[in-house]
């Protein structure tokens, strides 16, 4: 059979969600299991019904795809994964999708030949960052929603990888993999398959005190589910292999649906460009779109990012709409691609000798290459004493395979004159010989243990272990020209991470001030690294450089390929945005960075299994809860502010318990960020703090003023200090995950 042109992948979130999804076209199915998977409150299959889903998809000529898509704590990667995985890899397991950089470099060494795809969490947006994941030996790379069809023709064109992108279905506010609302206001992460959505709740949007907007709270954070079913020709054009349909939390008949809506327009799609007219745009008919608004929709469909950065239409106007349609037009659904359930084409030859066993031989075309046969023999046939076998007899007794995954396209009969054989003993064969063909299906899939018992596995990644002292030097994240003037006073800051939108355009005089000062400069690159980013670094690096900056704060993959590619000689240091969530991830990451940053998610017992000698743990600041490509000022029927306005500060939104939260657009490289309501303080906790052993402290200022950030600086220099202490913070505030954690 060989590779496909393109695929079509289905959510299922069930047993008949799989089974449905085969049955309306879908190449293949994504699933998930009782641990790791991004869905961690739906229906997933145990480790037997998964063993028993990959058959069934194999049978039918389709795939699956394991979803392990979320961050793995120490002792789950060290001590649950590989008996996690080992069944399904040896059951034929097709590709596992990873958001953790640690679990991506623990299946690329144990189970080598496990493909590896890159969950839209990892936040790729970029060719830089494609190109260094398949450095890493991922095979396909899902890419974040919210790209552009050009940005994603580019990464196509420019890289060796697999392009997998979402087509249908509910789209996130936050570019996925960087939120942690849930997270931080509920303890319910989104990477760890566990989000309460808080951002489908409505909003007020205020600048200062005064409400702004419509003057009530709106559905601000909640876009339309997205519909790019009109666009399959320009994305087949871009070079986009995997179609996403998104919904393992949906019903199994939803599924089935909007799989037959783009399996038709798919095969239209590929049917035009095989005939020299494709990549123009095919609207789908009124009454497609009617049926899939009917399944389900967030007011109405959006065309996405695909030709738009943000946009107020690309959001809901409305409390989401979760009424199901009738069950009448599910039970429709059901019923359709239940009885035309999908079958696999088989060439066979039947052979009937008088006084010979009746023999079978059956043959498909293999999904890998290749053909797969199988011959099976059946009773003596006889010469017949009344009525003979004819052709037609024998042929309708071999074609009823209408409950079994295959049917005869070609099936030869070699019939001896005269000769008889029961129905019964050739329906007994045709049975035998499905058997036997579904059993050697399923076995060109199988694969051996990837160390046999007795066998040592590979050593895991190198330690991070470092020397460390027990003073605990401070470093700052710091956006505004006050707040680094109050870090360069300190005595007690070691380093300041700058944020590129202060220091564009005054980076020499600033790196200068630092340097004077005494103090390493790092400049903090943007949390999404986009096309106008890798545009203005190409530009300013050398500037910067000359400046004398010690280094740069890397806050994604895309900013890590980016430096590989262009070979940075100055420091790379790895933030919390890249999820060290473990030592293998830390190893991993230390191949590039030389310095990294510990997680939020974690707790003390927590990062205790971790070693920190070589990060930063964050001990006080505004955390970013969200970072969204949508503008909320633009959004609120305002103009762009443009490129130039740097990071604007002033919006906040106001929640139904009447908490703020602080934003910033930064335009400079057009995303808003979203700040919790509440700073993360650990200004008490210094006892602690010290027994992780970490090597250095962060301080991030956001509204900061200089009096406030100098206080700050003061009295967490007093707690980090050998035998040093602070007293309880003033006002409110959060400890973070520090001591709760996350499930």
């Amino acid at each position: 059979m060989g590779k496909r042109e393109t695929e079509l992948l289905a959510p299922g979130g069930s047993f008949e969600a799989i089974r449905l999804a085969v049955a309306a076209g879908a190449d293949a199915v994504y699933v998930g299991g009782s641990q790791f998977g991004a869905r961690a409150y739906a229906k997933n299959l145990s480790g037997e019904e998964l063993k028993e889903a990959l058959d069934y998809v194999h049978l039918h000529g389709a795939g699956m795809h394991l979803t392990v898509n979320t961050l793995l704590k120490e002792r789950e990667l060290a001590g649950e994964l590989y008996g996690f995985l080992a069944p399904l890899y040896e059951a034929g397991l097709d590709a596992v999708i990873v958001q953790d950089l640690g679990v991506l470099s623990f299946i690329r060494r144990e189970f080598p030949s496990l493909p590896v795809h890159a969950s839209t969490q990892m936040t790729v947006a970029g060719v830089d960052g494609a190109k260094y994941l398949e450095q890493l030996g991922v095979s396909r790379v899902i890419l974040a929603r919210e790209l552009s069809l050009e940005e994603i023709g580019r990464i196509c064109r420019d890289t060796q990888v697999e392009i997998e992108c979402f087509v249908h279905g509910a789209l996130c506010v936050c570019y996925s993999g960087q939120c942690l609302m849930s997270s931080m206001l509920g303890g319910r992460s989104g990477n760890r398959g566990r989000c309460a959505q808080p951002c489908r709740l409505a909003y007020q949007a205020e600048e200062g005190q005064r409400a702004v907007g419509k003057g009530k709270p709106s559905y601000m954070l909640s876009p339309r589910d997205i519909c790019l079913a009109d666009y399959l020709p320009e994305l087949i054009e871009a070079g986009v292999y995997s179609f996403k349909i998104e919904g393992r939390m949906k019903r199994a008949e939803y599924a089935a649906g909007v799989t037959g809506i783009y399996r038709k327009y798919m095969d239209m799609a590929l049917q035009a460009r095989r005939e020299g007219k494709g990549g123009e745009s095919r609207r789908i008919s009124a009454e497609d779109r009617s049926f899939l608004e009917r399944l389900y929709t967030r007011s109405g469909f959006s065309d996405g990012y695909l030709f738009q950065q943000n946009g107020p239409d690309m959001m809901a106007d409305r409390r989401p709409d979760y009424a199901a349609a009738d069950e009448a037009f599910f039970g429709e659904i059901r019923r359709r691609f239940q009885e035309g359930g999908r079958q696999r084409e088989i060439c066979g030859r039947l052979k009937l000798s008088k006084g010979q066993p009746a023999v079978l031989e059956m043959e498909l075309e293999a999904q890998k290459g290749g053909r797969l046969a199988v011959t099976v023999s059946g009773d003596t046939v006889q010469e017949a004493k009344t009525r003979p076998l004819d052709q037609d007899t024998v042929s309708r007794q071999m074609d009823r395979t209408k409950d079994t995954p295959f049917a005869f396209g070609k099936l030869e009969i070699y019939l001896d004159p005269d000769a008889f054989l029961p129905v019964q003993a050739l329906n007994r064969l045709r049975r035998e010989g499905i058997a036997a063909l579904e059993d050697e299906v399923c076995r060109s899939f199988r694969r051996r243990k990837p160390y046999p018992d007795g066998e040592d596995k590979p050593e895991a990644g190198r330690s991070l272990r470092r020397d460390s002292d027990s003073d605990i030097p401070l470093r700052c994240l710091v956006r505004t020209r006050e707040q680094l003037e109050a870090a360069l006073e300190s005595p007690c800051t070691e380093a300041v991470y700058v944020e590129a939108s202060l220091l564009a355009g005054a980076g020499r005089q600033l790196a200068g001030a630092c340097r004077a000062a005494g103090k390493r400069c790092y400049l903090a690159m943007p949390y999404v690294f986009r096309e106008r980013a890798v545009r203005y670094m190409e530009r300013e690096f050398p500037r910067l450089e000359e400046a004398g900056i010690d280094g740069v704060l890397a806050r994604s993959l895309d900013a890590l390929g980016f430096l590989r590619e262009r070979g940075f000689q100055g420091e790379i240091l790895a933030d919390y945005t890249l999820y060290g969530m473990n030592r293998e991830a830390q190893a991993l990451l230390a191949r590039d960075v030389s310095w990294q940053c510990a997680p939020l998610e974690l707790s003390l017992r927590e990062l205790k299994t971790l070693d920190l000698s070589g990060s930063d743990l964050v001990v006080y600041g505004y955390i970013p809860l969200m970072v969204t490509a949508q503008c909320l000022w633009k959004n609120g029927k305002r103009e762009c502010l443009g490129p130039e306005a740097g990071g604007h500060t002033g919006l906040f939104l106001r929640d139904r318990y009447g908490k703020r939260f602080r934003t910033v657009q930064e335009c400079a490289w057009c995303y808003n960020l979203i700040y919790n309501s509440l700073p993360l303080n650990l200004q008490d906790q210094g006892k602690e703090i010290r027994s992780l052993r970490c090597g250095a402290a962060r301080l991030q200022f956001v509204g900061e003023s200089r009096r406030e950030a100098s206080r700050l600086l003061e009295v967490f220099g007093r707690s980090l200090a050998q035998q040093g202490s602070a007293g309880r913070p003033e006002g409110e505030f959060t400890r973070g995950h520090f001591f709760r954690g996350i499930e």
